[in-house]
């Protein structure tokens, strides 16, 4: 086989699928109840079968309650911007089965929490140098 070497790269990678997302109605800081975008109800479940690599409708279900546990802005209220990031992470590794569902979950709710811990760091008051006084737990958390 001869390689192509003047074919650029982006014209070999597969076209992106259109990510699936969902919409969110806030029922408190901690819950929302999650709907289909607009125009998409006939197909939104499939696609987001799809996108977890599952056919249970169980297995969605537990995916989204755990994702939207995760998915929490630096003040705690749960918020579907970081619901949809989740979903694109997701996406984008392409889970086949169940178990790669699983490990895209986990990293996206991985990074979901970690970037809301590390803006809870930074916000005023809270281990900022400005602060006057933080906390001994603040004060070990910077590094």
């Amino acid at each position: 086989m001869k390689k192509n070497d003047t074919q650029p790269l982006a014209a070999i990678e597969p076209p992106r699928r259109r990510l699936v997302r969902v919409k969110m109605r806030r029922r408190g800081l901690n819950y929302g109840t999650l709907y289909p975008p607009d125009g998409e109800a006939k197909s939104w479940w499939r696609a987001l079968k799809n996108a977890l690599g599952t056919s249970s409708s169980s297995f969605v279900n537990a995916s989204l309650a755990q994702l939207q546990a995760a998915a929490r802005l630096p003040d705690g209220m749960v918020s579907e911007v970081a619901m949809n990031a989740a979903f694109a992470l997701i996406q984008c590794v392409a889970p086949k089965n169940e178990i790669e569902g699983v490990l895209a979950i986990q990293m996206a709710c991985s990074h979901s929490a970690a970037m809301a811990a590390l803006g809870r760091l930074t916000s005023p008051g809270i281990g900022s140098y400005d602060s006057g006084r933080s906390s001994s737990r603040a004060r070990r958390s910077n590094c």
